[in-house]
């Protein structure tokens, strides 16, 4: 008989959401990576591929919902997200002011 091993979510969306203007790039993302998982996005320009990977590396913070990196709040902790990279056009971290999450939850409405 094999233990069964407990995999360990390393990065948890819910509800994420990140509106410009009034149009939606991202509505409604909700997704599960445990440890050793390897996620592709795939879709046409302008799906929301880009905002995505922006909103889990924290380089631009979503309208609604949560992304959590190791159980931690990556929108509350920034440290979370310490370790991770993106290789965008603009790689430097942009500043970012950190929204209440009941306002960013009156906005996905």
């Amino acid at each position: 008989m094999t233990a069964v091993q407990k995999t360990r979510t390393l990065i948890e969306v819910t509800g994420l959401g990140r509106r410009f203007g009034k149009e939606w790039a991202v509505r409604d993302l909700n997704l599960k990576l445990d440890a050793g998982q390897i996620l592709g996005l795939m879709g046409p320009n302008g799906a929301g591929k880009t905002t995505t990977l922006k909103m889990l590396a924290t380089l631009e913070f979503p309208t609604c919902g949560d992304v959590r990196i190791d159980g931690a709040s990556a929108l509350e902790d920034r440290k979370t997200t310490e370790t991770c990279s993106f290789p965008g056009k603009h790689p430097r971290r942009q500043s970012c002011v950190l929204v209440e999450s009941e306002r960013r939850a009156n906005h996905c409405l």
